[in-house]
């Protein structure tokens, strides 16, 4: 946990809608290569990983 919260979400949808809002995503056009800063394209992209729980990466006793 941290302050209080799960770090993990069931939720990442809501997750990448308000990463888009707040990072100008949700603005652009959504076709390939039409970001530009004059004549070099500017992309913008996310990743998303799962790790499992710590306890499932404990070695087994015994």
């Amino acid at each position: 946990m941290e302050n209080g919260q799960e770090r993990g979400s069931s939720h990442p949808r809501e997750c990448y809608d308000r990463a888009a809002s707040l990072s100008g995503r949700s603005r652009r056009a959504p076709r390939p290569c039409s970001m530009r800063d004059g004549e070099e394209l500017v992309g913008r992209g996310m990743a998303t990983s799962a790790t499992p729980p710590a306890a499932d990466l404990a070695p087994a006793p015994g």
